[in-house]
């Protein structure tokens, strides 16, 4: 923060401990000037001039106290105010870095190396990458993601549970479906299950598949 005219007293993070009006509500609950800044509500050392009326004891007193340590370790400079991003030490805000986190917190880790099956088309290599990582949108994945649908069940067969591992390794109709050139390169796929050490545990009772 440079001289505190830009940033909001109530409504920015300029401390780094929060925004104040979610830090101390019930000091908020009593600011008349909600969007005042940083620079003006600092030049009143009391910090009371702009209340509706006098700090009452209780948790009012306990938050006031907690506010005032805050400022007291604030310094303005003469310089405008700017943002800074604080996950990265640079400061500077760039995609790469929040595509980071964001990849770090959502994506699945996997150790074993990428294992890539020249014999057998692009397409199916990365088919079954994603069925070896369970990145496919079955119906099951998209359930355990909070998504709420209607049914998880296989919407063809209505005999288990839509699956990678039932989709890919256990549809009785896989075999028809590729007499008809439809899905081929489900087949080549068991080509690539022990390339791939693809493992599943199956979801249903053996009776489904």
């Amino acid at each position: 923060m440079g001289n505190g005219n830009m940033a909001s007293f109530w409504n920015d993070n300029w401390s780094g401990a929060g925004i104040v009006k979610d830090l101390y509500p019930r000091l908020y609950a009593l600011e008349n000037h909600k969007e005042v800044s940083v620079r003006d509500k600092l030049s009143d050392s009391s910090l009371t001039m702009s209340f509706r009326r006098h700090i009452r004891g209780g948790a009012e007193q306990v938050q006031f106290d907690a506010l005032m340590s805050l400022v007291s370790l604030v310094n303005l400079v003469p310089s405008v105010d700017r943002w800074v991003w604080t996950l990265q030490s640079t400061s500077e805000f760039s995609v790469a870095s929040i595509r980071k986190i964001i990849d770090g917190s959502r994506l699945k880790s996997d150790q074993s190396k990428t294992r890539w099956n020249k014999y057998v088309p692009i397409k199916t290599n990365v088919l079954a990458w994603k069925i070896k990582m369970d990145a496919l949108p079955t119906r099951l994945n998209i359930s355990r993601r909070g998504i709420d649908i209607q049914s998880i069940s296989c919407p063809i067969c209505n005999e288990g549970i839509e699956s990678s591992h039932h989709l890919f390794f256990r549809y009785k109709y896989g075999k028809a479906a590729c007499s008809q050139n439809l899905l081929l390169v489900v087949y080549r796929l068991r080509g690539c299950q022990f390339l791939w050490g693809v493992v599943y545990l199956d979801v249903v009772s053996p009776a489904c598949v």
